[in-house]
């Protein structure tokens, strides 16, 4: 059965519509599924679905994995969560922290040491932009880099990627319609209209929100090193500050303060993607996004969007009553079925025609050019009116070849 790249992060304390959800997740089969808050539950899927990478978020083991570098040492936040390392599960260690390469090696350091193959990590999970495109590259990442590929069975990146409005965002650069806050205009094509988003996105440059991770592979490869395996722990829609000034030109839905996620965007999408509904617009985006980003990286696994939840706080990121996106999924998956590999003959291949050495070629340059107009009558005569004598029309073509040898030769001394 097909597997999806696309899948959810989903916060499992008061999941809403459970048996939904595992019906859901059922029919989409995906690579990767992150559980927030409830350790039981990814016991039971790691379980249920055993060709899934579960991954295991505990926020509140330190009031928030957002500053668990600064209030856990590795070792203290191995103590913490080792108990949790079973059936295959994931562990997530950081949230929107950036990247802290000495904190990553330690621990890293720790379970190799101890040979704790049940341990595996989601490393990570900066924010969307972050850190800066150039930091990829910082000598001191060469090691992290390197464990990352080393023990690729135990260690994974996590990436959080969302784009602003329409999927394009950041492409490029600029605001969406081609324009920047410092008054240039025409920078790319205007992707407020759908059929100007590029088939293959990968291919246009860097990009800066969806498939900034183009730097990370890029950085790794700059040191020779295989690029990391990268699981975008959140995906989805939200407000990025640097497309506030195209934001301005729509109205947030719903009386929202702001544009975020997919719910507070019904408004841009009726201007910008007016034949579709809400939960159709957010599908077009984000399969849209797979299609033309993501499946190009190999090292991608999977796009997990933020959220299935009961929390008020993230209600307009909440998919658990999206029906029509859900089953907009189901069938994406179902039809996405990979193409089978194609199976080489077992026949040897016929060697080439062997062509005569010419390098003591005596004849005048004239007698050649006599040779070859009289062959080529010869062919001109088999192409219309002896179609079916393919045999002798090969025959003449290579000796036609050997003559243009001669003459070359004779021209060139």
């Amino acid at each position: 059965m097909t597997q999806s790249r696309i899948s959810y992060n989903a916060n499992g304390a008061g999941l809403p519509l459970p048996d939904v959800f595992e019906k859901h997740i059922a029919k989409i089969n995906p690579r990767w599924l992150l559980i927030m808050e409830n350790i039981g539950m990814c016991r039971d899927y790691a379980k249920k679905f055993p060709n899934t990478n579960i991954i295991a978020r505990n926020w509140s083991l330190t009031g928030g994995d957002e500053n668990v570098y600064s209030r856990l040492t590795p070792q203290q936040w191995l103590d913490a969560r080792l108990n949790e390392a079973t059936d295959g599960i994931w562990l997530y260690t950081a949230n929107e922290a950036g990247i802290n390469v000495k904190w990553d090696l330690e621990l890293m350091n720790l379970i190799v040491s101890k040979n704790l193959k049940q341990v595996k990590l989601v490393l990570g999970n900066p924010s969307v932009g972050t850190p800066a495109i150039a930091d990829w590259t910082n000598e001191d990442k060469r090691e992290w880099f390197k464990m990352l590929d080393a023990h690729r069975d135990q260690f994974v990146l996590g990436i959080h990627e969302y784009f602003c409005g329409i999927a394009p965002s950041g492409f490029v650069g600029g605001y969406p319609d081609g324009s920047w806050m410092d008054g240039r205009t025409n920078l790319h094509a205007n992707y407020e209209d759908r059929r100007n988003w590029p088939k293959d996105a990968s291919i246009i440059g860097q990009l800066w929100h969806c498939g900034r991770i183009m730097s990370v592979n890029a950085a790794a490869r700059q040191f020779n090193i295989m690029p990391p395996r990268i699981v975008i722990t959140e995906h989805g829609a939200d407000d990025l500050a640097d497309m506030h000034g195209w934001l301005a030109k729509f109205q947030p839905s719903g009386n929202r303060p702001n544009i975020r996620a997919w719910k507070t965007l019904t408004n841009l999408w009726a201007k910008l993607l007016p034949t579709l509904s809400p939960e159709q617009a957010y599908f077009e985006n984000i399969s849209y996004l797979d299609e033309s980003v993501y499946k190009h990286f190999p090292n991608v696994e999977a796009q997990l969007i933020y959220t299935w939840t009961s929390s008020n706080d993230w209600k307009d990121f909440d998919l658990s009553e999206a029906s029509q996106f859900q089953m907009l999924l189901e069938t994406y998956v179902a039809n996405n079925v990979p193409t089978p590999p194609t199976i080489p003959p077992v026949t040897p291949p016929v060697p080439p025609p062997t062509i005569p050495p010419v390098k003591t070629v005596t004849l005048p340059l004239t007698v050649l050019a006599g040779l070859r107009q009289n062959l080529q009558g010869s062919i001109d005569i088999h192409a219309r009116f002896i179609v079916q004598s393919t045999a002798l029309m090969k025959d003449l073509t290579d000796e036609l070849s050997v003559i243009d040898a001669l003459i070359r030769q004779a021209i060139e001394t």
